[in-house]
Order: structure tokens, then C-alpha cells, then sequence
């Protein structure tokens, strides 16, 4: 009853109502979305079922909490899950291309799984550029919409009662998200707010205008086969910002591809699943005991072809959970307990 309470007074905060808790979409093209939507429901652990005497087994990942969908005045769609009593809040920002719904995507919630586990609620929303649909990290605070929209969407929860103005505070922004995330933590501690970490998801962790991130506590993960961004320059920046503050590296790696390894995601149960895997056999992507058999040379064309030319009943959700495994640019679950052990040792 009691959250039901302060979801219904966050509503009546934002002026233009809730709606029903989001659903599971095939998630559409960007750098931001690189899975689909759902974490094991049992533990909301990333790590698979496993026997010594038998093979891995992947779960499909379900949300921890309802995401409950708010339409506010000024940032638009915002979508917010929140344990009772949250003992702090993560900001979430997308990539390039990308939208609010990246939360719903089965390797983000994953990560958003042990946020909440961790006691803490989460909250995401567009950039404000609704043409190239990145944020801003260029600019001054003074001429920045999307600081702007950040400022008025943390206002309406504390006048909610959702959080308050002292709560420990974080920001998780994956690729150009993550160079929005530095900058935000620059802008928020100059205004006051308890921030308490970053998480930089596949991100240098810088921003133009204001360059190195803020001297706040740092997880930075990254992924071995990342096509995007330079993984050495984002090693250096971390080893830099790490001399001076107690700061996490999740080094994210190639895995091999198991037979359930689609289930993982609503779209394919187990028996789909295995069809999949082997078709990716049949085309000579991996062996029949999931070892990659392909160069990572024209990686991106690989694994379109395949999803496009084979028997796959759902490309997108399968091409992503092909990204995850291969650890390139898209957001990975491999990070997930880590960011939920760094947010609760940071409250």
C-alpha cells in the first residue's frame, strides 16, 4: 500500500498521469539498444543455471518491479521502478540513437535488477535532441536542455516524496550516455546533490565541455570486442581517475555461445533457442560446442547476414543476444552484480 502511495503522488507530481507497466518490444536500432528485455527472476543474478555434468542453462530476465510509465511536463515519457523505501536513486542515460526503453532491454535490466536489489530505484528518459537522440555533454549547464529536464524530473520526485533532496545519488549512461553521466556529475556537484558514483557502461567516461570525470567513485565496464569506442583510451582514463578515487573496472569478455542462450531474452523459450544455436552452427559460426568459428573482422556484417539469412524467427533480439556473447558495443549483463555492489556500498 505504501508504494502504491507514492507511485500514485509521483503521478499526480508530473502533472500528466502513470501508465501501465511497460511491456516487452522488439527494441529497434541505435547504440543504445542492444538487447531486448529481461534477468534470471529467481535471483536476478546474470549468471546462468549451471551443473558440473550438464550444460549452461540461461533464464529469461524479468523485471524486478513493475517499470511504471510517467509522463512528465518538460522530459516527456520517464520510465522509474522503485523498491519501498529506496535508499537511493540512479539516473539512467541512453546512447546515441537511442531512448528511454533502453531499460527494458534484457541486458539493462539485468543491471537494473541488482540496482534495485541493491535498494535503490531507477529512472530513465530521452535526451532532449529528439533528431540525433544523444545527450548533451558539450555545453554549459545554463544553455543545457537535457540538464535542465534532469533537474525537473529530480524535482518532481522530491516533491513527490519519492526521493529527497539529500538521497545518494547516481548516474549510469551507456556509450554517449556515459560522456552525459561525467558531465551531469560535474553539473550536480556544483549544484549540491549527493552523488556518490558513476557507472560508465562501454563510455571513455569523458565529456567535451568538461573533459575528466568528476572526483566521485567510478565503475567503468568494458567489453573485450567493442567496435565503437577506443578501449585503451577508456583504460587510460580510468586508470588516471582510479590513482585518486576508489573506482571498479569490469572487464566484459567473449563468451561462448550456449544452446539457451537466446531464452535468455521473452522472445525464444528454450526449444527456439536451440534451433537458433543451431543454425549458427549450420552457417558456421560456431562449432557444436559453441566456439566461435568466424573472425571478428566485419564482425557487424556477420551477424546481420546470419539473422537475416537463417531460419530466426525474432533477428533483432537474437542478432543482440549475439553482441552480448561476443561482448562488442551493446550493453552486456556481465556488469550486472558488480554495478549492484557498487551502488549498495556507496549509499
Amino acid at each position: 500500500m505504501m508504494r502504491a502511495a507514492r507511485v500514485f503522488g509521483l503521478c499526480a507530481a508530473l502533472s500528466m498521469g502513470c501508465g501501465e507497466p511497460t511491456s516487452f518490444d522488439d527494441p529497434t536500432e541505435g547504440d543504445s539498444v542492444p538487447s531486448d528485455g529481461s534477468v534470471d527472476d529467481t535471483n536476478n543474478s546474470d549468471v546462468p543455471s549451471d551443473t558440473p555434468s550438464g550444460p549452461v542453462v540461461w533464464s529469461t530476465v524479468e523485471p524486478a518491479l513493475p517499470i511504471q510509465v510517467l509522463n512528465h511536463p518538460a522530459a516527456g515519457l520517464v520510465y522509474w521502478a522503485a523498491p519501498e523505501d529506496a535508499a537511493g536513486v540512479v539516473f539512467v542515460f541512453h546512447g546515441t540513437g537511442g531512448d528511454a526503453t533502453l531499460v527494458e532491454s534484457t541486458e539493462t535490466m539485468a543491471i537494473m535488477n541488482e540496482i534495485v536489489d541493491a535498494g535503490l530505484a531507477y529512472i530513465a528518459f530521452d535526451a532532449a535532441n529528439a533528431a540525433d537522440k544523444r545527450f548533451n555533454a558539450t555545453s554549459a549547464p545554463n544553455s543545457n536542455a537535457d540538464w535542465s529536464n534532469l533537474r525537473q524530473v529530480r524535482e518532481s520526485l522530491v516533491v513527490s516524496g519519492a526521493i529527497t533532496e539529500v538521497m545518494p545519488t547516481f548516474f549510469w549512461g551507456y556509450s554517449a550516455g556515459g560522456s552525459f553521466a561525467s558531465w551531469a556529475g560535474h553539473a550536480a556537484l556544483d549544484a549540491g546533490w549527493n552523488l556518490r558514483g558513476l557507472i560508465f557502461q562501454q563510455s571513455t567516461g569523458r565529456s567535451q565541455f568538461y573533459g575528466d570525470a568528476p572526483d566521485v567513485d567510478v565503475l567503468m565496464a568494458l567489453t573485450e570486442n567493442d567496435e565503437k569506442i577506443d578501449v585503451e583510451t577508456a583504460r587510460e582514463n580510468y586508470e588516471e581517475h582510479a590513482a585518486q578515487n576508489d573506482d571498479v573496472l569490469v572487464d566484459i569478455l567473449e563468451l561462448d555461445l550456449d544452446p539457451t542462450r537466446f531464452a535468455r531474452t521473452p522472445f525464444f523459450d528454450e526449444t527456439q533457442s536451440a534451433q537458433v544455436f543451431s543454425e549458427a552452427v549450420r552457417a558456421g559460426l560456431y562449432d557444436e560446442q559453441g566456439v566461435r568459428q568466424f573472425d571478428l573482422a566485419g564482425l557487424p556484417d556477420v551477424i546481420t547476414d546470419f539473422v537475416n539469412t537463417y531460419d530466426v524467427i525474432y533477428p533483432k533480439p537474437a542478432k543482440a543476444q549475439l553482441n552480448v556473447v561476443l561482448a562488442t558495443h551493446a550493453v552486456n549483463g556481465q556488469s550486472a552484480e558488480q554495478t549492484g555492489a557498487f551502488v549498495e556500498s556507496r549509499l
